[in-house]
């Protein structure tokens, strides 16, 4: 009778022990599931953060680009009409310089 209360107090004690490693692992798997959702978050949140800087660094892009031309229109501009009035006094048609 001794023997058998042993054996079915350790049998007990394993069994609580591998009730207890299920819970451990189920926890820590839980944690996992959890730590990847918000990880994924996380990375959706700061792709579209990029999305929107790369949008707006297109639209500072452009912008100076049209700055320079414009600037560079302006400088040109009373070269190019000193040219064309040149042109004139001298004789020689619009149409035959371009």
């Amino acid at each position: 009778a001794d023997e058998v209360r042993t054996l079915a107090s350790k049998t007990r004690e394993s069994t609580d022990k591998i009730h207890n490693i299920i819970n451990e692992l189920a926890e820590r798997s839980d944690r996992a599931v959890r730590v990847s959702t918000e990880g994924l978050a996380s990375a959706e949140h700061g792709s579209a953060i990029v999305e929107e800087t790369r949008g707006a660094l297109f639209e500072i892009n452009n912008a100076a680009e049209q700055k320079v031309r414009k600037r560079i229109s302006l400088r040109w501009k009373p070269h190019a009409k000193e040219k064309a009035a040149q042109r004139r006094r001298n004789g020689i048609p619009e149409t035959v310089c371009r």
